[in-house]
Parts: structure tokens; C-alpha cells; sequence
């Protein structure tokens, strides 16, 4: 999925569903865990890493797989990827990631993590959000 999907996405959301004069979300650039020679990513700084919102994980296909939300950004990633002994990434969780975006939800409003993470999920459909839910 592209990022300008993302960001219009996210725009829908802030247009339906938010007040007027909040601040903005802040949408990071992709961040890969296995990049290549310039691209941003790994052990780079996770982005927006001491901020709350919603992060997104992809696989090597560029699809969505999972949708989260965390009030520390770079706490949570940091649940999920750890440096390996060969200075590489190591996954904690039994999935394919290859890259993450981030999306800042301003302090002042940022319980809208919540309800942004829920909307991206009904959305996107991701792989690890839906599996397991039981359809009512």
C-alpha cells in the first residue's frame, strides 16, 4: 500500500471525525527493518519513537499486515524487534515485517490513538488485526 493511500486514509479520518482546530497527525516515513543502501531504517532511531499514536507494519509485498496503537512509539516497536548478535533484526513475533510508519497524535488529543488505530483497522483489513476475531 502506498503512503499517499495512507495519508488519505488518515485525512478522511481527520476531516469526518475530528474537531476543528486539533493539531495534526504527523505521518513518518517508511522505516525498513531490512534496508537497503540509503533508504531509512534499521538500528536507525525508530520515528517518532517517544511519541503516542499508531504504528503500521508491512510485509515484503508492501501490504498492511498489522495496525497498532501505543502512547510510546519507539517503547512498543521495541517490544517487537530487538538487535540480533550479527547486528541485524531480530522479530520477536512469529510474521514476516519488513517495514513500519508511524502516525504522531498530537499530546494534547492523544487518546485519539485509539479511535485512529480502530478506524485504520476497519479500513485495512490487516492480516494479524483480524485473525481470530469472531465475526458477529
Amino acid at each position: 500500500m502506498k503512503i499517499e493511500e495512507i495519508k488519505n486514509l488518515v485525512e478522511d479520518y481527520d476531516k469526518t471525525y475530528r474537531a476543528d482546530g486539533l493539531a495534526p497527525f504527523v505521518i513518518s516515513k517508511k522505516y525498513y527493518l531490512y534496508p537497503q543502501n540509503g533508504e531509512y531504517g534499521w538500528p536507525e532511531i525508530w520515528p517518532n519513537c517517544t511519541s503516542s499514536g499508531v504504528y503500521l507494519i508491512f510485509d515484503d509485498k508492501d501490504e498492511i499486515i498489522y495496525v497498532g496503537e501505543s502512547i510510546n512509539l519507539g517503547n512498543r516497536l521495541s517490544d517487537y524487534f530487538k538487535y540480533s548478535e550479527n547486528g541485524g533484526v531480530k522479530v520477536i513475533h512469529n510474521w514476516s515485517p519488513f517495514s513500519i510508519l508511524t502516525i504522531t497524535v498530537p499530546s494534547s488529543s492523544q487518546f485519539e490513538r485509539l479511535a485512529l488505530e480502530e478506524y485504520l483497522i476497519n479500513k485495512l483489513n490487516p492480516f494479524y488485526n483480524i485473525r481470530g476475531k469472531i465475526a458477529i
